[in-house]
């Protein structure tokens, strides 16, 4: 003859440390309420402004330069192939300042609403 086997399992605690229903604590009226996580906020959005330098005379790429984000104070020099690159930059218009010594500075109003190129042609000073 066969005999069945009885288990008895212990009531289950979900991780979180609420009871399973039917076990221990099972009154509604002293139960805990399970909240929602918060959900999480999206950082905003930020873009890239860059482009490439050349010179107005000869065409030529212009290492070295200064790139300054005037809002920010955000500040570099172009690369040796002439480019330059911001990046994290919010949606929204800026003035850009592009100067070097034998050059005339040259101010640009950029409006970035995605990532921008803003090529310039520099101007050899008088």
């Amino acid at each position: 003859m066969v005999r069945a086997a009885r288990f008895l399992l212990p009531c289950a605690v979900l991780v979180l440390g609420v009871s399973v229903a039917g076990c221990g604590n099972s009154n509604p009226a002293t139960s805990p309420t399970l909240t929602p996580a918060p959900t999480p906020t999206p950082a905003a959005a930020t873009f890239t402004l860059g482009g490439l330098l050349t010179d107005g005379t000869s065409g030529g790429i212009l290492p070295g330069i200064d790139v300054l984000i005037m809002a920010n104070g955000a500040n570099q020099k172009t690369d040796s192939t002439g480019h330059y690159a911001f990046t994290g930059i919010s949606n929204g218009t800026f003035t850009v300042q592009y100067s070097a010594v034998s050059y005339v500075t040259q101010t640009v109003t950029v409006t970035v609403a995605g990532n921008t190129t803003q090529n310039i042609v520099l101007q050899r000073a008088p």
